[in-house]
């Protein structure tokens, strides 16, 4: 797990890394990682996924244009 994560810093944009705090970059491939939970009772609603996107949206809103990241 720790090499998948040195590998996601790899191929983030520059702008993301500097400007991100490290906690807020990893909630989306945390929730991607549930999301692919063999369990469906483990995965995510699809609910709790747009609940946490919108945080993610309201954190880098201002920073960038949400679509881009």
């Amino acid at each position: 797990m720790e090499e998948g994560f040195l590998i996601l810093f790899d191929i983030l944009n520059a702008r993301v890394k500097n400007e991100g705090d490290i906690q807020e970059i990893m909630v989306v491939p945390n929730l991607a990682k549930r999301c692919l939970e063999l369990n469906g009772k483990r995965r995510p609603s699809m609910r709790e996924v747009t609940k946490e996107l919108e945080g993610v949206q309201k954190t880098f809103n201002g920073q960038e244009n949400c679509e881009t990241i």
